[in-house]
């Protein structure tokens, strides 16, 4: 069996009430899903490990909100597409 590795980076964009309690109720550190005196078994090692990136949240301006939201507005009309065309 492979032990394989992926780096996932996730951005929150929102309120700031929002974004602060999604991160307060996050993973913090190291969450280990066998722990580490187990790995003799014949089990791989499995755990997740987080990182902050910015330690302060940057305010954005009303351009990028926009833009954001016209991204996300035009993803959701190619999802709604491709789940259609799926049926």
């Amino acid at each position: 069996m492979e032990t394989v590795r992926i780096l996932r980076v996730i951005e929150y964009i929102g309120d700031r009430n929002w974004v602060e309690n999604t991160l307060a109720r996050s993973i913090k550190g190291t969450l280990y899903l066998q722990r580490p005196d187990e790995a003799h078994l014949d089990r791989p090692l499995r755990c997740i490990r987080t990182a902050i990136l910015t330690e302060f949240p940057e305010v954005l301006d009303q351009q990028e909100v926009e833009s954001l939201e016209e991204y996300l507005r035009r993803r959701e009309k190619i999802n709604a597409e491709y789940r259609e065309s799926h049926r």
